[in-house]
């Protein structure tokens, strides 16, 4: 063998040997009091913290100890079973166990080096069993937020009779190791009849995000006589917080930006930034509040959508409000969650239903008066409708004394332009001078608004007549353009008159008369006036101009009515009007639908649209034209939708010109020959539809299936299924007449609430509902899984089926902290193979007090290592002086050593 080689080889070794023997100077220590807490409940989950130092005292950490390849665990009972711990920080490791005093009052920690094939060393700690209990009312257990306060509840409860104690100390402290918060003493006592003794206080949580301590909550009786603990694992979070960046309304609020005042049926934009931590979800909440119970109800709710990173925008409309039951105010609730964390902001905003506007004229000579009025929801345009309100209109005289009245069935309502109006005579014998008007509006939840003098005054003049022009100015309007008018205004007297004109509200934005300016008429002279009407926003118009002679006190209200096309359906620049689109007929004939496109865009503009229908219907519909063009000389285009059905059944689509989109929905009913359709015998009859649902379910999670049974005389083609409040999805199906099918139906979440079944074939439909209970199963789940781990821990004595035992009532504790599906399954399935194992097992049991195993660590067991390494050594140095008296050819003995 080349000796440098060798030489490397040993070196090698002693590197090896001298790495793996580090871990035999590893110190484990024993962690005492406040770290750890004494006192343990029996048949409790407990948590002991153990420290890991190496030799030169400084912490050994997870990672340390997994690189080299050694392990620190612990033994509890038996000890027969190795439980692995946890790292938490600077060399603190958590050892997790059920307590038990029948099996032993102490654990044990053991460092095991793999390379060295052996224990290291190992350490026991004792503590004290005893059976108070301590249950924790309120108060986070698992998961917290840093720094913040949390008020928690305890009960103490003799564990042996289940009796509660009185007269006991409880406290509640926080530590990893290196850090240990003060002793919250819970020494706020209530003594409920009903609920018994209690012990509360608030305690702050641990410093730092995304950190692990042990909670120790430990109690004992002013005696003495019963003592108590329990202890968790907890994590801290960061705090999560969020801003709203934007609040954005077009119209219907008193901002277009975070606005604090809106009425109803107003579309409001807003976004919302996560700006500490992050949010898996973001939810918009409208909430009314209800002053009989004194408590916000929910309204609406949307979740918000994620664009982009953090950022959430939602879409939400403001609701009208019943304002007989609930007050003039919403909250907007924003509601950010993370796991159990969670940010809400509030803004409050207060309600408008609608508002009264007087249109009238503020001057008028004797004759016909128009009274005009509209009635509209707070900072917006939109009319409320005619059905929803009541109006009672009084007039009183220049004395006080009522002139007239009347109600809103005595009004004529202007369709297009919202306005209502009705015409008094006031006769030239009737005095002049102020007369007022009270305008007393309600709406269909009886609240009601009042408009009365001053506002709405209006002066009757009895002076001469000095000028006449034209009554009314009637329009039709087509697209948005300038339109003119010329309206003539002759003067009745022999002396030049200089004309003033002022507007009602209704068109005092579109209507110009004179550039704006005064007119000058020489006496008995007759003038044309141009009047503009600039019409930006194509609808109907209806106000009064009024024309004053500056010399006198004559005046005349001419009344002013802008027209525009029919219209069912607008949408930015196109106006449709149609008979209508749906079709429900008997038998597969040939159907058309007429209709009439208007553009109402730029007068100079030219725009080509394409009528489309889509949907199942479309296969049985065309469109005649095929495209519209519109230009200067023409706005207006007809059209048909021509409806041939081939079969029954239920067909349904859209049909959209630009951006107006109309739904269809046919039901088309028995099936006849072209030949025969007039032969009512001819129809095939396809049999009754109906079917059962069961009246009601119960569901305990996400997933629950549904027994749906055919009792019609005919097939149900299709069946939907409609959640309140929740969503539901399931795959589609037909069932056969006198058929069953099971329909899986998966929900958005476990809650209470209804499904509505319908079920279709052709046009025939029915519906039914089911009543939907949902039971939380966490509780009574939990509750099942202890108390089969008792009914297990009372029958076997095996120490590797009780080592088991434990440490699925370690897992079940933790369960209880933090529930899910997925654990709750793992743990069901470790009790199934614990009671498959005990069944199994025919032989003799083991006392669990003298168990079998590996031996105790032998403290004088790492005396071999000094031996191996002073017999390398003395073989490195034999080897060394052989190679310094290697014999060269020549030398004596060279036929013997040196070869």
């Amino acid at each position: 063998m080349d000796p440098k080689k060798l030489v490397l080889a040993l070196a090698l070794v002693l590197f090896t040997i001298s790495v793996a023997a580090q871990s035999s100077n590893w110190n484990v220590e024993k962690v005492g009091a406040p770290e750890n807490v004494l006192q343990v409940t029996n048949n409790t989950s407990t948590i002991k913290l153990v420290k890991l130092t190496d030799s030169e005292g400084d912490p050994v950490t997870g990672q340390r100890l997994e690189r080299d390849d050694a392990d620190l665990y612990y033994r509890y009972g038996p000890f027969n079973e190795r439980n692995n711990t946890e790292y938490l920080v600077e060399g603190y490791y958590m050892a997790e166990f059920k307590a038990n005093a029948s099996k032993t009052t102490k654990v044990q920690y053991n460092l095991y080096d793999d390379s060295s094939d052996g224990f290291e060393t190992a350490v026991n700690q004792s503590f004290t069993v005893g059976d108070m209990e301590l249950e924790k009312l309120t108060g986070p257990t698992s998961i917290m937020k840093a720094d913040e306060e949390y008020t928690y509840e305890i009960r103490t409860i003799n564990r042996q009779n289940g009796d509660v104690l009185s007269n006991s100390d409880v406290n509640v402290w926080f530590t990893n190791g290196t850090w240990t918060s003060e002793k919250y003493d819970l020494n706020n006592y209530d003594n409920d009849p009903e609920d018994q003794y209690w012990y509360n206080s608030k305690v702050k949580t641990p410093p730092g995000e995304n950190r692990t301590y042990v909670m120790h909550i430990e109690g004992s009786t002013t005696s003495g006589s019963s003592v108590g603990s329990r202890s968790w694992e907890v994590d801290t979070y960061p705090t999560l917080e969020g801003k709203v960046n934007t609040l954005h309304a077009d119209q219907g609020c008193n901002n277009m930006s975070f606005f604090t005042e809106c009425s109803g049926e107003t579309l409001i934009e807003t976004e919302y930034e996560v700006t500490g931590a992050e949010a898996e979800n973001v939810n918009l909440s409208i909430r009314k509040w209800h002053p009989n119970s004194s408590q916000w109800i929910e309204h609406d709710t949307t979740r918000m959508e994620n664009l982009q990173e953090q950022k959430y925008e939602a879409e939400m409309n403001i609701p009208v409000i019943d304002t007989s039951n609930y007050s003039k105010k919403l909250q907007l609730f924003y509601n950010a969650t993370n796991d159990r964390r969670q940010d809400v902001i509030k803004r409050n905003i207060t309600y408008h239903s609608f508002e009264v506007n007087d249109l009238s004229s503020a001057k008028t000579p004797p004759g016909d008066y128009n009274v005009r009025m509209s009635v509209t929801r707070v900072f917006s345009t939109e009319q409320l409708n005619r059905s929803d309100i009541d109006a009672d209109i009084t007039i009183k005289t220049p004395e006080g004394e009522n002139y007239t009245s009347f109600t809103l069935g005595d009004m004529e309502y202007v369709s297009g332009t919202g306005t209502y109006r009705n015409s008094i005579n006031i006769p030239i014998t009737e005095e002049a001078g102020i007369y007022s008007k009270r305008i007393n509006v309600t709406d269909q939840f009886g609240d009601s608004k009042l408009l009365k003098a001053p506002q709405t005054n209006f002066n009757v003049t009895n002076a001469s007549k000095t000028f006449e022009t034209t009554d009314s100015i009637e329009m039709d309007i087509q697209r948005q353009n300038n339109y003119s008018y010329e309206m003539e205004i002759e003067n009745t007297e022999s002396v030049s008159r200089q004309i003033s004109f002022d507007y009602t509200d209704g068109i005092e934005d579109v209507a110009q008369v004179n550039y704006g300016n005064e007119v000058n008429i020489n006496g008995d002279e007759t003038k044309d006036v141009p009047i503009l009407f600039n019409i930006s926003d194509v609808q109907s118009y209806d106000g009064e101009i009024t024309l004053s002679d500056t010399s006198s006190d004559y005046s005349k209200n001419v009344e002013v009515m802008l027209d525009t096309p029919e219209c069912d359906y607008k949408q930015s620049q196109i106006c449709l009007e149609t008979e209508g689109v749906d079709v429900d007929v008997s038998r597969t004939i040939n159907v058309n639908r007429d209709f009439e496109i208007h553009y109402l865009g730029p007068s100079d503009s030219t725009k080509t649209y394409t009528p489309v229908v889509s949907g199942n219907i479309s296969d049985f519909v065309t469109v005649e034209p095929e495209t519209v063009t519109f230009d200067e000389d023409k706005s207006n285009a007809e059209g048909t939708l021509n409806y041939d059905f081939g079969s029954t059944g239920y067909f349904s689509g859209t049909f959209e010109v630009g951006e107006v989109s109309l739904d269809i929905d046919s039901n088309i009913e028995d099936t006849v020959t072209r030949e025969n359709e007039d032969d009512e015998n001819s129809n095939v009859n396809t049999g009754d539809l109906s079917f059962s649902v069961p009246n009601s379910v119960t569901i305990t999670s996400e997933t629950q299936s549904v027994m749906i049974s055919n009792t019609g005389s005919t097939e149900i083609e299709s069946l939907s299924f409609t959640g309140t409040p929740f969503s539901v999805e399931t795959g589609q199906g037909s069932i056969p007449e006198g058929g069953s099918k099971s329909f899986d139906l998966t929900f958005s979440e476990v809650s209470s609430g209804t499904i509505t079944v319908t079920g279709r074939n052709g046009d025939q439909q029915e519906e039914h509902t089911i009543s939907v209970s949902a039971e939380n199963p966490e509780e009574e789940n939990i509750q099942d899984l202890r108390d089969r781990l008792t009914q297990l821990d009372q029958r076997i004595n095996e120490p590797e089926l009780q080592s088991q035992i434990d440490d699925v009532s370690s897992q079940i504790n933790r369960l209880e902290s933090q529930y899910t599906e997925q654990r709750y399954q793992s743990i069901v399935t470790s009790l199934n193979n614990i009671e498959r194992q005990a069944n199994s097992n025919t032989g003799g049991t083991q006392n669990p007090s003298n168990p079998t195993g590996p031996s105790e660590p032998n403290s004088g067991g790492g005396g071999f290592l000094p031996i191996l390494i002073g017999v390398l050594v003395m073989l490195l140095i034999g080897f060394v002086g052989y190679t310094s008296v290697i014999p060269e050819q020549g030398d004596p003995g060279y036929s013997v050593l040196g070869k």
